[in-house]
């Protein structure tokens, strides 16, 4: 077996594999309970994170050299090409009969309704962030620039704006694939890495169809895809735009970046966290401040009080064998807030499990950049931003107060960045680490 491929590539293989089952599949067949389920899923985060930065403790890498051989080449236009076309033929077989079947209905989820609210003001020039009502009552929108302004391409072409998110999720995962299959010499883990991929894809559609439908969230994991490629790449440019486009579309990055940078500081990798967070810093202002936030420095917090409304709506629901749906829907740790604290009533659960849903990630972040401080001379800097994403952005997914299964994906999506971009790097005979490669 080549060296820079071992049995931990085959363990995060089967790991992933593991969480997408537990994410779509058995808890709704009933396989897990709740506490089960929920606490295997995390568990199984947590392991890909370790199970990756067991590999790469203690040894020197580089990045693999590109095989210059014909045999190789053609490897990777044949499995390049079989996810194309599986790409188009589950958007064709699947996820079209999907759309034509469920329209577009506030009644239903109001995400995309709201994300047509905003994307056509701003192509009306009114803004995007003027009060609306939906459901008889007045508020500001929420939603970051980055949810909502590459709504603008459908709107052009004049599709149904959830066509989007399908398509560049499947784009970026054969970017990505395309990627690790350049670098990767050994035929078998090129079937594994293509199988894996595509599995990621199409388990998503075929288990439910409310990701596809009700939400754009594997838009937003594009983002955190690509932010996952950047961490590997020897300039801090790519990371920086796509942590700028995470922070503009969800705040579930924002205890992470300060880990980045500290990660990158003390690692020695000074210049490449100038350009990341120049890089971030100007995005941020061109997207955000500059065209909207200026105009209105209360955005930040108008509308936030919904998020604990929304909160004790889903939390009070009785919609799934007398419980509520979103919280027993075998992900995340909500559920036992709701169903353990018989003193306390709905809305000060709430709140004390917000309290945990702050402090655990920020706990997290301070953990790993503790241990990365003292053992940054026996791991890879590029490996470890990869390894603390994960295991903190498992953590934060644990512990949100409403744990949509769409919110979820996006950490499953993460994890199949993760496994093809580690696969791009070598292991040296010696133990010197070789952070400039």
């Amino acid at each position: 077996m080549p060296k820079n491929l071992n049995l931990s590539t085959f363990a995060l293989i089967l790991l992933i594999v593991i969480e997408n089952l537990l994410l779509y599949v058995t808890h709704r067949n009933h396989v897990f309970s709740q506490g089960k389920n929920s606490s295997l899923f995390v568990l199984t985060g947590l392991a890909i994170a370790f199970t990756l930065l067991a590999r790469f403790y203690k040894k020197s890498i580089s990045i693999a050299e590109t095989p210059k051989s014909k045999a190789n080449a053609i490897q990777v236009l044949v499995y390049i090409t079989l996810f194309a076309f599986s790409a188009f033929y589950i958007g064709q077989a699947v996820v079209l009969p999907w759309l034509e079947k469920i329209k577009i209905d506030r009644n239903n989820s109001d995400i995309v309704p709201m994300i047509q609210y905003m994307e056509g003001n701003f192509m009306k020039h009114i803004s995007p962030y003027k009060p609306v009502n939906f459901f008889g009552t007045w508020g500001t929108p929420t939603y970051l620039p980055m949810h909502w302004l590459p709504f603008i391409i459908p709107d052009l072409l004049g599709i149904d704006f959830r066509w989007l998110p399908y398509t560049l999720c499947a784009a970026s995962l054969l970017i990505i694939l395309a990627r690790a299959l350049r670098k990767t010499q050994n035929s078998l883990f090129g079937f594994l890495f293509s199988a894996a991929t595509f599995y990621a894809l199409w388990i998503i559609p075929n288990n439910g169809h409310t990701i596809i439908t009700d939400t754009i969230e594997i838009l937003i994991a594009c983002y955190y895809m690509f932010m996952i490629v950047g961490c590997n790449m020897r300039k801090g440019y790519f990371a920086g735009i796509f942590i700028a486009f995470c922070l503009l579309s969800r705040f579930s990055l924002v205890f992470w970046v300060p880990l980045y940078a500290f990660i990158l500081f003390t690692g020695g990798q000074k210049k490449i966290l100038l350009q990341a967070a120049g890089t971030a810093f100007v995005w941020v202002l061109l997207l955000y401040v500059v065209p909207f936030l200026s105009n209105d420095w209360g955005l930040l917090t108008k509308g936030q009080g919904g998020y604990l409304e929304a909160a004790k709506f889903e939390w009070g629901r009785d919609d799934w064998n007398g419980l509520p749906l979103h919280l027993y829907s075998g992900v995340g740790f909500a559920y036992y807030f709701l169903s353990h604290l018989p003193s306390l009533d709905l809305e000060h659960k709430i709140k004390l499990f917000q309290k945990f849903q702050l402090a655990l990630p920020i706990l997290t972040s301070i953990g790993l950049g503790t241990w990365y401080y003292f053992n940054k001379r026996k791991i890879d800097f590029r490996i470890f931003l990869m390894v603390s994403f994960k295991a903190y952005f498992t953590v934060f997914l644990f512990f949100i107060q409403v744990p949509y299964i769409y919110l979820m994906s996006v950490g499953n999506l993460v994890s199949i960045a993760m496994l093809l971009e580690q696969c791009r790097y070598k292991i040296l005979p010696d133990n010197n680490l070789d952070a400039t490669n």
